[in-house]
């Protein structure tokens, strides 16, 4: 006698049979498929079929153009390549690009107008790195997406450093396409996130929505500390804030042990953020690694498969935004699943929904990168 239960996972469909007098579970239902999972089910392809022939996907896309950066943040999942100056961070950028270590501006192009011509629903953050040191980015690509899309589906991921530059430009074009919103860090402890609140009003006069994103360490736990963040967005009109878990990935693999809180530390941290969102200020959201943290506890699940993909500099494509070794390389191929310059939407698409069959199959932590990340760092230290 067989049973069927089927639901909505990642935005993708999914379909499971279990066998009543079995007693077959879920979990042993993805470790019987795990060794056919390099190549799709026929019921996985049909449910990418139906997905896209609905025309309902929608990912969303965080482009990181370049690794350069004005800023050396402990945390940097990417190991952002340090530039002293907005200048030197574009050199820079440029001799990555001649050793074929980034995309050309044609490169990212060609490569969007096929995606949107499969996908045209697609949102996109243009990040790094910091994407604006970039004079292309600012000048070509900005304003090509958002003519090809809409301000609400494009937002901008940079540094104060830019977007300064990047702000004064704005202001002394009229009409010219802009973004919907642009995305700064406000850690509340470094130079780098004062100079970033500083510009808010900036951006809002300039008519584009401004979002903060607050990576939780061991440095903003205390109630003080967060109250005072939670004021200081609100008076510069920042309408949202997204709690950030400490991934122990990229340069951040060498910090974890000063920056990561506790399990305690989260759960105390986020009752206070929840405490605060309840109030006229800020909205509060929490980034799918943080929820099992919150009490009551916020289901959601990983997004890890169709929901939200990143293009790294050379065009590889992740499932997940933080699936990042040291030096900018992938922390598993478990998480490749393209290349934006090759790869159609229905490729990404099904190879995302292997990748998350393959992530969290054995995953202990709710965050399979994140679990990842730590058994890539005890193997590192075994072989030492």
């Amino acid at each position: 006698m067989k049973s069927q239960k089927g639901g909505w996972h990642g935005g993708c469909i999914w379909v499971i049979r279990s066998d009543k007098h079995s007693g077959k579970s879920r979990a042993h239902w993805k470790e019987s498929k795990m060794a056919k999972v390099d190549s799709i089910g026929w019921s996985h392809r049909k449910a990418v079929n139906a997905v896209i022939g609905g025309g309902c996907i929608a990912p969303t896309v965080i482009l990181n153009i370049t690794r350069c950066c004005t800023e050396r943040c402990a945390h940097c999942a990417v190991s952002a390549i340090y530039g002293a100056t907005v200048e030197k961070c574009a050199d820079q950028a440029i001799r990555e690009t001649e050793a074929g270590r980034e995309l050309k501006l044609e490169q990212w192009l060609s490569s969007l107008d096929r995606l949107l011509d499969e996908a045209p629903a697609t949102k996109f953050d243009l990040s790094g790195g910091d994407c604006l040191a970039l004079p292309w980015v600012r000048h070509e690509l900005i304003p090509w997406l958002v003519e090809h899309t809409s301000p609400s589906q494009v937002a901008v991921t940079a540094t104060a450093a830019t977007l300064r530059i990047w702000l004064a430009e704005l202001a002394r074009m009229v009409n010219y396409p802009r973004p919907g919103s642009v995305h700064i860090t406000l850690d509340g402890c470094s130079e780098y996130s004062r100079d970033n609140l500083s510009i808010a009003r900036d951006i809002r006069r300039l008519g584009m929505g401004i979002h903060a994103e607050c990576p939780v360490t061991t440095n903003n736990v205390a109630r003080d500390t967060i109250i005072r963040i939670y004021g200081d967005a609100s008076d510069a009109g920042i309408s949202e804030i997204t709690l950030i878990r400490f991934f122990p990935v990229g340069r951040g693999a060498l910090a974890s042990g000063m920056l990561e809180p506790s399990p305690d530390e989260y759960r105390k941290a986020i009752r206070i953020w929840q405490e605060l969102g309840r109030g006229c200020g800020p909205k509060i959201k929490f980034q799918c690694a943080l929820k099992c943290f919150a009490q009551p506890d916020i289901q959601g699940a990983c997004k890890i498969g169709p929901a939200a993909w990143c293009a790294m500099p050379n065009g590889t494509m992740l499932s997940c935004p933080w699936a990042y070794a040291q030096q900018g390389q992938p922390l598993h191929q478990d998480f490749v699943i393209g290349n934006i310059t090759q790869s159609s939407v229905a490729e990404l698409l099904a190879n995302s929904v292997t990748s998350h069959m393959k992530t969290q199959v054995g995953t202990v932590d709710s965050c399979a990168t994140i679990a990842y990340a730590r058994l890539a760092r005890i193997n590192q230290e075994h072989a030492a």
